[in-house]
């Protein structure tokens, strides 16, 4: 297991083709996919760990959304996210609570890099319908794993009505839907 990362390794980070190819091209395009097929037209979407905005992209092309707004704490994520799609990202801890008006939050691939992930769930509205990716696999920036269903269950049921889990094996990737209790 890894351990908790400042925003400046993720600001280097975030330099790495992979974080700004074309959305498509992605190796969690297939996953995302999915994750738009969640998404209704009346959801008011607030991205945590919006990172590049690669996924915001898709959703933008995919389904003409714009009740959308993304946070990171990388300033280099930001000013990507923001060339890439326009004025819609903000610069925001994740621990720290954000007030906008959302009833749909997705954090993919995030909650496994935040020291105190808890925090963030305990910051959202009850009802509000989420959206969540964990990975399988250890990384040196990762504070914890999710090797199977029952350790999503067991680290967020208490804090998220979890409704369904999938894994996306190819990518050693676990999507899961819920609401916040």
């Amino acid at each position: 297991m890894g351990r908790y990362r400042k925003a400046e390794y993720y600001d280097k980070a975030f330099q790495l083709e992979k974080y700004n190819c074309h959305y498509s091209d992605t190796v969690y395009y297939e996953m995302w996919k999915k994750v738009i097929s969640y998404i209704d037209h009346s959801d008011v979407i607030l991205e945590i760990g919006c990172g590049t905005g690669q996924f915001a992209e898709m959703l933008f092309t995919h389904l003409d959304y714009h009740s959308y707004i993304g946070i990171d704490f990388s300033k280099v994520a930001i000013q990507k996210a923001i060339e890439r799609n326009g004025q819609r990202f903000f610069l925001h801890d994740a621990r720290k609570s954000f007030d906008s008006n959302y009833n749909t939050v997705i954090c993919l691939e995030t909650l496994e890099h935040i020291d105190n992930d808890i925090i963030v769930l305990k910051n959202l509205k009850s009802g509000t319908k989420f959206i969540g990716s964990v990975p399988i696999g250890n990384d040196p920036a990762h504070v914890r794993v999710f090797l199977t269903p029952e350790s999503i269950i067991e680290r967020y049921g208490t804090l998220l009505d979890i409704e369904e889990i999938i894994l996306f094996d190819d990518i050693k990737k676990h999507l899961f839907k819920a609401t916040v209790k």
